[in-house]
């Protein structure tokens, strides 16, 4: 149980994503309780589409302000990188309590409901019996889907990467120069000899090989407009928003449910790629020219 709630799980960052996800379970809801109306709720003579539809517009504002507001502020937190099982597990739950309380409020506001810690009570152990156990199932078989989808696909891959011959490499005398906003501090190094790049906000450090020692250099420039000048090398690619590889220097490729891990030589770093980027990595890696 431990190793589940510890295992990388996919966070997903993207507004829209949450906006989405927050209209579908507000929809739920609204559906779900004009269904049924449970907790009392055919006991309501006022207009129940009106009330429903409050209780689903209630869910909806809880999550996108907790989804959106939240890692905006705590983003160190929310990152990828260090997302799990356990914590999607948690969030999830503090999603689940938040909204309790937002309908507890909303119930106050249309006079349903007087605010005490009883009628608190109440209402969490109502929101939690309503979403939770679906919220548990759908994580858990989410991440055994995602983690047996690019394990498999892993594998195929990396026996492509033993069978196939590596992208045209650059000649031995071929070198490029990665400019600094501080003029005497760029870098000249033979382009054979690079390994990946890594960014953070305005600057990017420079992983190369020198004789067989991997060395780094952090320089002030983007990865934005490295990529740019660096386009016409098909072997050079941005494979997430911080890193840019060498995909001669793969040695082969892990999944998990986060997506795809690059295992380069000479690197114990793990490098990620993107969402965006999975279907593209796999054809560069699979099909060479």
């Amino acid at each position: 149980m431990t190793n589940l709630l510890s295992a990388p799980y996919p966070y997903i960052s993207s507004p829209f994503e949450h906006w989405r996800k927050a209209f579908f379970m507000s929809t739920f809801v609204f559906i779900f309780l004009l269904g049924f109306k449970p907790f009392g709720l055919d006991d309501y003579h006022g207009g129940i589409v009106e009330l429903t539809l409050g209780y689903g517009l209630t869910c909806f504002i809880s999550m996108s302000f907790l989804n959106i507001a939240f890692p905006a502020v705590f983003n160190n937190y929310f990152s990828e990188e260090k997302w799990t099982v356990g914590k999607q597990i948690m969030w999830s739950i503090v999603n689940v309590a938040v909204i309790g309380l937002a309908n507890l409020l909303y119930s106050k506001y249309i006079g349903i409901a007087n605010f005490s810690l009883q009628s608190l009570i109440s209402f969490e152990i109502y929101t939690v019996a309503l979403a939770i156990f679906p919220l548990l199932l759908f994580i858990i078989t989410n991440y055994k889907r995602l983690s047996s989808k690019f394990e498999k696909s892993a594998v195929s891959i990396n026996h492509s990467i033993d069978q196939l011959q590596h992208f045209i490499k650059p000649n031995k005398t071929d070198t490029i120069t990665i400019d600094s906003d501080n003029i005497s501090e760029g870098l000249s190094i033979p382009l054979d000899d690079l390994v990946f790049i890594q960014s953070s906000d305005n600057y990017i450090t420079v992983h190369y090989l020198q004789g067989d020692k991997l060395q780094a250099k952090v320089l002030r420039n983007t990865l934005k407009s490295l990529e740019i000048e660096l386009k016409q090398f098909p072997h050079l690619f941005r494979c997430h928003k911080s890193f840019l590889v060498d995909l001669n220097k793969v040695d082969h490729i892990s999944g998990n449910a986060q997506g795809y891990k690059l295992h380069l030589k000479q690197v114990n770093e793990l490098i990620p790629v993107s969402r965006s980027h999975n279907k593209t990595i796999k054809n560069k890696l699979t099909i060479r020219p």
